[in-house]
């Protein structure tokens, strides 16, 4: 049966997603600039608190949230262009992600 609030339809819902330490590591070790997933959400559901956020964000990095990503992209070696709309005093905004891939021998 369907969950009958917000609260319990998040805790019933089932996505990969980073956890704290992998973006932890990923923000102090690899010096990312942003992460992206193909999911609603960095963050697990019904985690409290959105750790994953608070770490990318706080970290002055971005978050690009529900991307289609084509299995044509490499694991390495493509490069994003990111372009999101300026909408004034919005936290947060759709964008237009592009993939330019490397280069074939």
């Amino acid at each position: 049966s369907a969950p009958a609030d917000a609260a319990s339809a998040v805790r019933h819902m089932h996505f990969p997603a980073f956890g704290p330490d992998a973006a932890k590591f990923l923000v102090r070790e690899r010096s990312i600039v942003g992460i992206g997933i193909d999911t609603l959400s960095p963050d697990s559901p019904g985690v409290a608190g959105f750790p994953v956020h608070h770490i990318v964000l706080g970290s002055d990095r971005f978050i690009l949230e529900n991307l289609l990503l084509p299995t044509t992209i490499p694991a390495r070696g493509a490069s994003a262009i990111v372009s999101p709309i300026s909408i004034v005093g919005a936290p947060e905004a759709p964008a237009r992600v592009w993939a330019m891939l490397p280069a074939t021998a």
